[in-house]
């Protein structure tokens, strides 16, 4: 069973964005309502999702996380994105005022975002901090909305939401959670180590002395007894009544990760997997173990009067017996469930987590109404077939495929595995084959259009099969499986079976390409290695002046001309069809990464820190062009009169004027973005790598 460290993902997240946060950030004015999304934009198919809220006249469900992305829906199955003003920074809370209907959410770097149209639209509002804020209150009782974070970040807003101030005296500890508790008129704000409280709406705080040196993972209101209740990492309950504070054990030393109640009963859960159930106020507890994985998170079905909880590993129980007794509900997912949306109206509650996974249950009869698979994964290659499905391979034995343009995704009939790393994919038209491979040597095979594949090689050691590419003949079919380390294969039956090549790979090889009218096979890799083939099984070997690394290679029709480059700026050119080779002046230091053959002959190379080089005279001179960014960028796509490149930290850059000027584009993601492909008419593109971004209809 799948499980994780108590302070789960979201934790760690949080601590990692907070690095580097600055103390004193721009001044910004208070946003607008943010305009309508252009009818063409991209969008992120698979973000993780942290928070949800079911609004407050039941009609409209939204939920929210990473890459600044806010989901709507009316029944937890068909969601729509909403426009976030192109927030890509994570989104951890939202929550809604119950007198206005205005909605709030806050993330990452201070990000605070208003709603006044039920969530469709969202507005930037300025924090005047970087810090994440990662939890959200409405105090009722004060008109004043709540928000913590990181490194004491407390913030509220007297104007619904469209100013905020700095709330001052508390801790430089992280906050991590607050609530208003409006039958005392008071503020709580819980810190790692203790609990903050103010009676005056915020004007002066205390610490509450039994909670010291504790870390609080839960505080909610108990409304028919007017208490407060609080839940800590040490496997307590704490408990405010008007005569002060109590502290009750749940079960010593676990780790409480989730707490809910009705009227007469409290449920607890833990961060291992126990549920425990209490009748009298915490005094005694039932327990029961369901399984060892995390649970995230629990809720109340006032409707249908169950509850219902979730987390790690796609676990997913309901109880109709008041927490007593538990039924597993099986949906056939893998990946972590983090937040939980009751619909009142409908008797249904939808779940959803990590990579965008999605479970919608019936709780009439605890059946499963809807699904959708964790898209949490690295796509490492994109082939869109002349059927206008798409297939993507990747990390972990991905193979997906989509019919339709990216926006949603299907997982292939395939034995493959997590230690499967599929970092090539390529398709035969003639045979209309598709193959997939990687390391640690396995090649995969699929006849059907990708529906099924069959595993068709399986190195007997890892080192053996290292595939970093697959290179194809598309007349001949002709199919190499390029080792680094380990022995090259090929196939001349369109990847039915395989060879051993006579080549030399004492120098590792990473990457190749097939001039298509001569059948020339060409792989580059260490120490200025040039391998050349006619037919994929016998291989000659050059080595050019240089020790530099090669990497980058584009073979030219228009001239018949091959082009290579790599380490330290190393540029060649060859006219000869690889017989002999020309060092040409790159005019860079920087490490050439691809290298791409455009209309018209012109050529671009993309590398490291945002480099760009551009040449329109076969490769007598080269011109480094400003990208606009410094990360690492990738490969080249040429689609609609538009060439795109995307990057690292989500960066997709794109030239209307042949690679002459780039324009950066909002990509809604900061993950890498390895590939980008577009179909045949070119008016669907998808980048892909941690993130899945289509551009078309939102």
């Amino acid at each position: 069973m799948k499980t994780r460290h108590p302070k789960r993902k979201l934790a760690l997240l949080i601590a990692a964005l907070c690095l580097g946060c600055e103390k004193s950030p721009p001044q910004a004015t208070p946003a607008q309502h943010a305009s309508p999304l252009p009818s063409k934009a991209f969008h992120v198919v698979n973000p993780n999702l942290y928070a949800s809220l079911a609004s407050n006249d039941g009609s409209t469900l939204l939920t929210a996380g990473t890459d600044g992305i806010i989901k709507y829906s009316r029944d937890g199955q068909l969601w729509h994105n909403a426009n976030t003003s192109n927030t890509q920074h994570a989104i951890f809370d939202l929550q809604q005022n119950s007198h206005t209907g205005t909605l709030i959410a806050v993330g990452d770097f201070g990000t605070i975002l208003r709603s006044t149209d039920e969530g469709k639209h969202w507005a930037k509002q300025t924090s005047d901090t970087t810090r994440p804020i990662t939890r959200l209150t409405y105090s009722r009782f004060a008109k004043t909305w709540l928000a913590v974070g990181a490194e004491g970040t407390a913030l509220k807003s007297v104007d619904d939401g469209i100013n905020w101030q700095k709330i001052d005296g508390l801790t430089l500890q992280a906050l991590q959670k607050v609530q208003s508790i409006d039958a005392t008129k008071t503020w709580l704000i819980a810190a790692e180590q203790n609990v903050w409280l103010s009676t005056d709406q915020g004007l002066h705080w205390h610490t509450a002395p039994i909670a010291n040196n504790l870390s609080v993972t839960s505080i909610t209101s108990f409304s028919p007894k007017n208490i407060t209740l609080a839940t800590t990492s040490n496997g307590e309950l704490l408990l405010q009544t008007n005569s002060g504070w109590l502290k009750k054990p749940i079960s010593r030393g676990k780790y409480i990760s989730a707490l809910a109640h009705n009227n007469s009963t409290l449920v607890a859960a833990s961060s291992d997997g126990w549920v425990f159930t209490s009748e009298n106020l915490g005094d005694t507890w039932i327990g029961r173990k369901l399984n060892d994985n995390y649970i995230a998170t629990i809720v109340w079905h006032p409707t249908a009067q169950k509850f219902v909880l979730a987390g790690s590993g796609a676990t997913l129980f309901v109880s109709d017996q008041n927490g007593l007794d538990w039924q597993n509900i099986p949906t056939a997912l893998t990946d972590d469930f983090e937040t939980l949306i009751p619909l009142e109206n409908n008797n249904t509650v939808t779940a959803l987590g990590i990579g965008s996974q999605t479970a919608t249950i019936s709780l009439q009869d605890n059946s499963v109404r809807h699904t959708q698979q964790s898209l949490s994964g690295f796509v490492h290659s994109i082939n869109w077939l002349p059927s206008g499905r798409v297939i993507t391979s990747g990390a972990e034995g991905w193979l997906k495929k989509s019919d339709s343009f990216g926006k949603s995704w299907e997982q292939v009939l395939a034995s493959t595995s997590n230690s499967d790393y599929l970092f090539s994919l390529k398709y035969l038209p003639q045979s209309k084959t598709l193959l997939a491979g990687g390391p640690p040597g396995v090649i995969f095979r699929s006849e059907d259009n990708g529906d099924t594949w069959e595993k068709v090689l399986e190195a007997e050691e890892a080192s053996d099969g290292h595939f970093h590419t697959l290179i194809t003949d598309p007349k001949r079919e002709i199919v190499v499986a390029l080792a680094s380390p380990g022995r090259v294969r090929y196939s001349l039956d369109t990847g039915k079976t395989w060879e051993i090549a006579n080549t030399d790979t004492s120098s590792h090889l990473y990457n190749g390409e097939v001039n298509p009218e001569t059948g020339t096979i060409l792989a580059v890799g260490q120490n200025s290695v040039v391998q050349r083939s006619q037919d994929g099984g016998l291989w000659h070997k050059t080595e050019l002046l240089g020790s530099e690394s090669l990497q980058a290679i584009t073979f030219s029709p228009y001239t018949n001309t091959w082009f290579i480059g790599g380490e330290g700026g190393a540029l060649w050119r060859s006219e000869d069809d690889a017989k002999t080779w020309q060092r040409l002046d790159s005019k860079t230091l920087r490490y050439i990464y691809n290298l791409a053959t455009l209309k018209n002959n012109t050529l671009l190379a993309t590398g490291n820190k945002g480099l760009i080089l551009r040449s329109d005279d076969n490769g007598d001179s080269w011109h480094n062009v400003p990208s606009g960014v410094e990360e690492n960028l990738r490969a080249p796509l040429e689609a609609n009169n538009t060439i795109y490149i995307s990057g690292r930290n989500g960066s997709i850059i794109t030239s209307i004027d042949g690679g002459k000027s780039w324009q950066i584009e909002a990509s809604h993601t900061a993950e890498s973005l390895r590939v980008m492909a577009a179909s045949s008419d070119s008016k669907h593109v998808i980048a892909a790598g941690r993130r899945i971004v289509v551009m078309g209809e939102n």
